[in-house]
């Protein structure tokens, strides 16, 4: 690739990633500690979280830092709804999650993906018993839920409104968690009204 490309390309990068202090981007990091956080630390970024599919924030080691400090608040998930996944993420809770910087409204994300084999696949009926039991209380805590991030299709939607079907009033996130898997916006839009 030629450099005026390249540089092209970078400056595009660059002008779509403009700061907006309002942001709720969250940054998707599955590298851990293998690869710093740095290079999305620019001025004029949108990113202004990060998650990491657990309920464990990234705790550089005194030996990592500063290379791998963390520039983002954590957003803790509960990614499934057995005790693979509830246990840790009870820990964690016990113990702060690990004191790491939270954002300001303590946001936690519920199940991944729960309609999807080889995701959390999570029931409606497990996904309520887990949310009841796990995250529900931390709502007393003064944590902030988002609901489970189904997928933008016919069977997200559909699992989504079994799952508030079942709660019957008892699950109450504050934010809706939805993963759009390449629908137009009018798509996306559409799924959410007609589930909730």
């Amino acid at each position: 690739m030629p450099l005026s490309i390249l540089i092209l390309a970078l400056a595009i990068i660059t002008h779509a990633l403009a700061y907006d202090p309002s942001s709720k981007t969250g940054l998707a990091w599955p590298n851990q500690l293998w690869v710093p956080m740095a290079g999305f630390t620019a001025s004029d970024t949108r990113i202004s979280t990060y998650y990491n599919w657990g309920p464990d924030g990234n705790v550089p080691s005194s030996r990592q830092r500063p290379l791998f400090d963390v520039p983002f608040p954590f957003v803790p998930m509960l990614w499934g709804c057995n005790s693979t996944y509830t246990e840790p993420f009870q820990e964690a809770a016990r113990n702060n999650f690990s004191n790491v910087m939270l954002t300001n409204e303590r946001d936690i994300l519920g199940f991944n993906e729960p309609e999807i084999t080889g995701q959390s696949e999570c029931t409606p009926q497990e996904a309520v018993d887990a949310w009841i039991e796990y995250l529900e209380p931390l709502k007393a805590q003064g944590y902030r839920l988002g609901s489970p991030a189904v997928t933008s299709g016919d069977y997200g939607r559909d699992w989504y409104r079994e799952w508030w079907r079942l709660c019957d009033g008892r699950c109450n996130p504050d934010f809706i968690a939805l993963h759009w898997v390449r629908p137009p916006r009018a798509r996306g839009k559409s799924l959410m009204t007609s589930t909730i």
